[in-house]
């Protein structure tokens, strides 16, 4: 079993409703950079959620999101944001901004370094450190923009608690980015009377390519 870490949206912001946007900052997060200089390249860069369900009969055909600004602003302006005369990004009259919440300030520097490339394309980040009790509270209650956080995985996977519809608004659970989406929801809700793993795992990589 293959876990994983990154940045999570809270998708009940109306910031990060928007798909393009999304894609918009994963392209502004220079991973293979912070892989390779500050973590010495002691991490592989993920493209699924589910990574040890893949092998050469099973190729993953997700598409790896890759460090690119200028698509980032494509993205962006094709979701409505324009940079303002003061070079910041605006939407209806409204600033992009918003808060990363942190736990451990080992980790500042990687939110720095992302910081600073979303400055660029005109987006404000104010990173607010709490301690970890502080950071389950507010996370419990939703009461984020974006974090970091990390995920273990299991033997047999069972992603209801984390990609569930019903989960995205029930306080302390594992959908924390709030995640809805029906085809997601019907493919899980098989996999309740589906007991061959085969199948199973057949299952769940349809659901990691939504």
């Amino acid at each position: 079993p293959i876990g994983f870490q990154g940045w999570a949206f809270n998708m009940r912001q109306e910031l990060f409703n928007d798909l393009n946007v999304r894609k918009a900052l994963a392209h502004c997060l220079n991973r293979r950079m912070m892989n390779e200089k500050m973590m010495y390249n002691q991490y592989f860069l993920h493209k699924s959620y589910f990574e040890d369900l893949y092998d050469n009969n099973n190729k993953c055909t997700n598409q790896l999101i890759e460090f690119d600004k200028n698509e980032a602003r494509k993205l962006l302006a094709a979701a409505g944001w324009k940079v303002n005369k003061a070079g910041k990004l605006e939407k209806n009259g409204k600033l992009f901004s918003f808060e990363f919440l942190e736990r451990d300030k080992s980790t500042e520097k990687f939110v720095n370094v992302f910081a600073e490339d979303l400055k660029d394309l005109g987006i404000d980040v104010k990173i607010t450190l709490v301690d970890f009790a502080e950071w389950a509270k507010r996370m419990d209650e939703f009461k984020f923009d974006m974090t970091w956080a990390s995920w273990s995985a299991s033997l047999f996977k069972d992603p209801e608690g984390m990609w569930h519809s019903k989960e995205a608004e029930r306080l302390q659970g594992n959908n924390i980015t709030g995640f809805k989406n029906q085809e997601v929801d019907k493919l899980i809700d098989q996999l309740r009377t589906e007991f061959n793993i085969s199948k199973r795992n057949q299952i769940i990589r349809k659901i990691d390519a939504l």
